[in-house]
């Protein structure tokens, strides 16, 4: 059976999938991917079906073993990626003979990276899902010795890439007013968009904490607010006055203010900052909210639509000499 051995993974490396929507009222968030685009690139690239899992990895440092012949791909946060010591290709579907070592670098940009196999990789579904879910206690970490098994048994030996995105260079986050909004002061309303903030090491997949050049809001709205529901994208206020910004794993009822919310279309975005990269806010109206995300639908959508051949780059064939380069010579003369 083909699968991947792992000899070496990262603390919080675990499989993610779309998530388990519909479960909110039990306590259970939806979830899932930190970057959707991402987890959408791999199921296209190997064709795979909407709900596949993969493993997400937020720190470099992982390595594993090909047992058998398999096909892999790498999306999200870029990587140093190499298999048996040579440099692979990242968002490209990538064979792998038996005893093959694929490994994992640091990273060049961003901070989630995914590793597909053909059909997801396997694992116990539970509320309809494979992601691991910390808090919940759902979903699956593999740990060093465990194997990572393809769904599918068969696949097509056509090697596809995808384009790179572009939101990897995006710094402007676009937010929308909820709530809590009115309640703050001015002066901290302003500085949405007006201070310059930053991702502090203090991160994980339930938020992240921010720094900002306009430093700390107005605390006293925490002790007089009524606990009630929160989402993913919304911007906490604690009450030392720091910004949170609530990620996929975040509880489902929170007591502390909102100050705004990242619209959907752009919290992909914001997950794959990196820790110390500054950014800054605009705000945006409900319609072009909706129609952000609505966007971002169409072009997961499409991605199957922009695969290409490609073309391997000598310096990166480790066994070149071994292809016939020159086949069917002639003398010229006929």
């Amino acid at each position: 059976m083909p699968g991947l051995r792992i000899e070496q993974i990262p603390p919080g490396a675990a499989l993610q999938d779309e998530g388990r929507p519909g479960y909110r009222r039990f306590g259970v968030t939806k979830g899932g991917a930190m970057d959707p685009y991402a987890l959408a690139e791999g199921q296209a690239l190997l064709q795979n079906k909407n709900g596949s899992a993969a493993l997400e990895m937020a720190s470099a440092g992982s390595r594993f073993r090909s047992l058998g012949c398999n096909l892999v791909v790498c999306t999200g946060a870029e990587m140093k990626l190499t298999v048996n010591g040579h440099r692979a290709p990242w968002r490209q579907t990538i064979s792998l003979a038996n005893d093959d070592y694929l490994e994992f670098g640091a990273f060049r940009e961003g901070t989630y990276g995914y590793l597909h196999l053909p059909g997801g990789i396997q694992g116990p579904v539970l509320l309809g899902s494979r992601s691991a879910h910390a808090q919940a206690e759902l979903g699956w970490r593999p740990q060093i010795g465990d194997r990572l098994d393809p769904v599918a048994a068969e696949w097509s030996d056509d090697t596809l890439r995808l384009p790179p995105p572009d939101y990897f260079s995006q710094r402007t986050i676009r937010i929308m007013a909820g709530p809590q909004t009115g309640l703050f002061r001015e002066d901290d309303r302003r500085a949405l968009e007006e201070a310059e903030f930053t991702v502090t090491a203090t991160r994980n997949r339930v938020g992240v904490r921010l720094e900002s050049t306009h430093g700390p809001m107005d605390a006293e709205l925490g002790t007089s607010i009524v606990s009630d529901a929160i989402v993913a994208g919304d911007i906490q206020v604690a009450a030392d006055g720091i910004a949170v910004i609530l990620l996929a794993d975040c509880q489902p009822v929170g007591g502390y203010p909102r100050i705004a919310t990242v619209i959907s279309a752009d919290l992909h975005i914001f997950a794959q900052i990196p820790q110390d990269m500054k950014f800054r806010m605009r705000l945006v109206g409900l319609d072009r909210a909706v129609g952000e995300l609505s966007e971002l639908r169409r072009e997961i959508a499409t991605l199957p639509t922009k695969l290409e051949p490609a073309l391997r780059d000598p310096r990166d064939i480790s066994d070149l000499m071994s292809y016939s380069l020159i086949d069917g010579v002639v003398s010229g003369e006929d």
